[in-house]
């Protein structure tokens, strides 16, 4: 936990100092910078499996089991423009998660504990009229601690098992905005991870994200959509091997900050 925390603080850490530096052009408020702040909740469902061990287990948690088994949650969105060119992102998604279920060798509880964390650089590379298109670049860094204990019918398997893992992911992406109206816009974004395995990163990963905003007021508006995540990591042999191999998607509300 002291991973999760740290990665926290840290992303609040950058919040504060990239807001100050922003805005200290001259001694006055900079007007060429575009910020937005979302906090958002992503009603997920989690498809794939968790293998710690030796032992592999499916989970399935669908969305309208969620929040019986949500132990706790923190998604946020932060991203800046400079004159409508460059600009950088920041989004965290905490996620404390427990499924239960039944296999041949007995019962089994997992819960985890899952940071995901984005980091990326924003270039407009296009715009003309209403449609934009932004490249994206970063890393999407992963912790996740894992428990899986089980009641066994087999005396000799251990009862539980616990893993701490947590790896980094670089990641290219275009992201394209179209303004429908003065108050209506659409937003697709798709991304993929370019480890491919090398080092401690990802086998695979992609990430999409599509949203249609409506912004009532001048400054705060609202947001829903859809977003998927897939990951497949797999780390160590035999007794110590961690797999983590998932996709987690669901609808996206938001309510949106800018100024």
């Amino acid at each position: 936990m002291k991973s999760v925390k740290r990665t926290i603080v840290l992303s609040f850490l950058v919040f504060g100092l990239l807001c100050p530096m922003a805005n200290a052009e001259e001694g006055k408020p900079a007007k060429n910078w575009e910020w937005n702040l979302a906090p958002y909740l992503w009603m997920v469902t989690l498809d794939g499996e968790i293998g710690i061990a030796g032992i592999t287990q499916p989970v399935r948690i669908e969305f309208d089991q969620i929040f019986d088994r949500l132990k706790a949650a923190l998604l946020l969105h932060f991203e800046g423009l400079y004159k409508k060119k460059w600009g950088f992102l920041v989004d965290i998604s905490y996620l404390n998660i427990g499924d239960q279920g039944t296999t041949r060798i007995g019962t089994f509880d997992v819960d985890f504990k899952d940071v995901i964390a984005e980091f990326g650089g924003i270039y407009r590379f296009y715009e003309k009229g209403p449609h934009i298109f932004e490249g994206l670049g970063g890393i999407r860094y992963m912790d996740m601690d894992t428990e899986v204990t089980i009641t066994s019918r087999i005396p000799f398997l251990p009862s539980s098992v616990e893993s701490s893992q947590s790896w980094w992911d670089p990641i290219v992406g275009v992201r394209y905005k179209w303004q429908m109206s003065k108050k209506w816009r659409l937003s697709l974004r798709g991304d993929m991870g370019v480890g491919f395995g090398a080092g401690d990163t990802s086998d695979s990963t992609w990430n999409a994200l599509g949203l249609v905003y409506f912004r009532p007021w001048k400054h705060v508006g609202f947001a829903g959509g859809y977003k998927a995540l897939a990951q497949d990591y797999e780390t160590g042999t035999g007794i110590n091997t961690f797999k983590y191999d998932m996709v987690l998607h669901g609808p996206v509300l938001a309510v949106n900050f800018t100024w």
